[in-house]
């Protein structure tokens, strides 16, 4: 009986939808199960042996369906709508970062509106338009890109079905493409700030054409993952 060919056998249990991290371990158990044999005297052929076929060390594992990731288990729910979730998520953190911003500064300055603040302290506040305006940036433009990737890398550690993996990333790159926050301080005594957030999708600001190019750019920019996604899972085992 030839030796498994670890290789082959990890990307077996990894399509058959068993978590990286366990499928790592096993590999590494294998192999010190092997040398523990080779080290008592058993010739390397034959500690192999003694392990079992390659078919069989996959079975072994891929009957534990608790050994399985989420993303295996459930991939409409963790890779449908847990990205849209997760974006919806980070959006709502930005916001209340946003806020927690402007009742800090309304507290530090003793006033309940941002109208009451005084010139000096509207000049004050110079300090924080471009932090906040990189902070922004982040949110509606480097987030979902982030996000996106880091689901995409899920997927591809576990060669999750490509399917739910681009309805997931696309929703994402909508929601995200669609997403506006802004912050606008009052430069003038009396007048309000205005802690704003719309989606270009409805009214009453739609605003399509923005919104679809920034999701086809969102998309766009993780669809090499996807490429290489379907690559890895049509390539046959050998």
């Amino acid at each position: 009986m030839p030796r498994p060919d670890l290789d082959r056998l990890s990307e077996t249990l990894l399509r058959g939808g068993l978590a990286p991290k366990h499928v790592r371990r096993y590999i590494a158990e294998l192999r010190d199960h092997a040398d523990d044999l080779i080290r008592s005297g058993v010739s390397e052929t034959d500690a192999w042996v003694q392990l079992g076929s390659e078919d069989h060390l996959a079975q072994e594992m891929l009957k534990r369906d608790e050994l399985k990731s989420l993303g295996a288990r459930y991939p409409v729910a963790y890779f449908g709508f847990g990205p849209v979730l997760t974006m919806l998520a980070a959006l709502l953190a930005g916001l209340l970062v946003l806020a927690a911003v402007i009742l800090s500064v309304q507290q530090i300055y003793g006033v309940s509106s941002s109208a009451e603040l005084t010139p000096e302290a509207l000049e004050g506040l110079s300090s924080l338009t471009q932090p906040l305006a990189m902070f922004m940036w982040t949110v509606k433009y480097a987030v979902p890109v982030v996000l996106a990737w880091i689901f995409a890398l899920q997927a591809l550690h576990q060669r999750i079905e490509p399917r739910w993996v681009i309805v997931g990333l696309g929703l994402i790159a909508i929601v995200g493409g669609a997403s506006d926050i802004s912050i606008t301080w009052p430069t003038l005594e009396g007048q309000k700030g205005e802690l704003q957030f719309g989606f270009g999708w409805f009214p009453p600001f739609p605003d399509l054409s923005n919104s679809f190019f920034r999701a086809l750019i969102n998309f766009g920019l993780v669809a090499p993952a996807l490429v290489w996604l379907h690559y890895l899972r049509t390539q046959p085992q050998r």
